[in-house]
């Protein structure tokens, strides 16, 4: 199941602690952004700066208390991921079983400039990595084909539109989307010269209330680009947020458009991911978290953090060693209380598990055990 060991499976099953470290790591390599998506609570329409960040004083902006709010504005602060601390990173986490990289941030992850030297150190290392971006710094010529001789294994690009206004109205960006369109087409010819299928191409688009129109058109526009992969992915709410969460007659017509989406999906071989939109919020608190077990997110600054969706810190390389932090009491605590979840319905502290990220994982990993009791 997932490819996951039986002594990792048995683990998660009996709540005893892992059996090695986290198969899955995501590095936060860039806070900087360069666009103002109208549905980013940090860079959004009024907020963002390329290099400042000005975030909301208001103790509630996420659902959070103050200390909350306050540190996500530190954590914006670390604007890059310095190549030191990337490189303890990997070779801490590589050391303890890690396999799968993928290169993210608060940001856009290509405003590092040392992100083509990061695919290569993690590729030596004999581990895949994926990178997410907007697309923006890859749209000169060569820029994306260069991403091949690299070794990159999967490119994920976060696009939110299929038509050129809604494009211009969600990303907030200066660029077409006919220019990411001819990009991701260049891509698939030099994929194509090169004769290999990496990097794989995965498409997102945050669904809101404004562009959820465009679900079902969205896959066609991914099979038009040679995606072989389209996430659906949630919105965190947010009072600095310029747009709203599909809700009513907009959740009703976004669901039977995944369902078109997944069928267009299934005809052309494209695997659409959805289920969350498929699960509310009180659903998901009856459902087991295990991310804790897979997945570690290492922010910028070497702070190591349970989740994406979670604000407190587990410890901090390169002060800590990764190992002591993994198999360490902060980090058992956290999986306790994200295992209890399903029985108190109460979220992780300081995690947003309404609206979580990993739910897919959490799901799949739910139905399959549900179908074995």
């Amino acid at each position: 199941m997932f490819g996951f060991s039986e002594e990792l499976l048995t683990a998660i099953r009996t709540k005893a602690p892992p059996s090695a470290g986290p198969l899955w790591v995501q590095l936060e390599i860039s806070n900087r952004c360069n666009v103002a998506c109208s549905f980013c609570a940090m860079h959004g329409p009024g907020r963002y700066t390329l290099d400042g960040f000005a975030v909301s004083n208001d103790s509630n902006a996420f659902g959070y208390d103050e200390s909350v709010v306050r540190w996500l504005g530190d954590r914006l602060q670390t604007s890059e991921m310095s190549m030191f601390v990337f490189q303890q990173a990997v070779d801490q986490t590589r050391t303890e079983g890690a396999e799968d990289y993928n290169l993210c941030g608060l940001g856009e992850p290509t405003l590092n400039r040392a992100y083509p030297d990061m695919i290569t150190y993690i590729r030596n290392t004999g581990a895949r990595v994926s990178l997410d971006t907007n697309g923006s710094q890859l749209l000169s010529p060569g820029a994306v084909e260069k991403l091949i001789p690299l070794g990159l294994n999967g490119l994920h690009v976060s696009i939110n539109a299929a038509s050129e206004a809604m494009y211009r109205r969600v990303n907030g960006s200066q660029n077409s989307l006919s220019s990411i369109h001819e990009m991701l087409n260049r891509l698939t010819r030099a994929k194509r010269v090169a004769r290999s299928e990496e990097p794989h191409l995965l498409l997102s688009m945050v669904v809101t209330q404004d562009n959820c129109s465009e679900i079902s058109s969205f896959v066609r526009f991914a099979n038009s680009v040679g995606a072989r992969q389209v996430v659906f992915d949630h919105m965190v709410p947010s009072q600095l947020t310029s747009v709203e969460v599909p809700a009513g007659e907009y959740r009703e017509r976004a669901i039977e458009d995944i369902d078109d989406a997944l069928r267009y999906g299934d005809t052309y071989g494209i695997h659409v991911i959805s289920n969350y939109l498929r699960i509310d919020t009180q659903q998901q608190y009856t459902i087991p978290c295990i991310i804790g077990y897979l997945f570690t997110r290492i922010l910028a600054d070497g702070t190591v953090a349970g989740c994406c969706g979670c604000s407190h810190s587990l410890g901090k390389i390169p002060e800590q060693n990764f190992r002591s932090i993994w198999y360490g009491e902060t980090y058992r605590a956290f999986r306790a209380e994200e295992e209890v979840i399903q029985i108190t319905h109460v979220p992780v502290k300081s995690c947003l598990c309404g609206s979580c990220p990993h739910v897919e994982t959490n799901y799949e990993y739910w139905k399959s055990i549900s179908a074995n009791c």
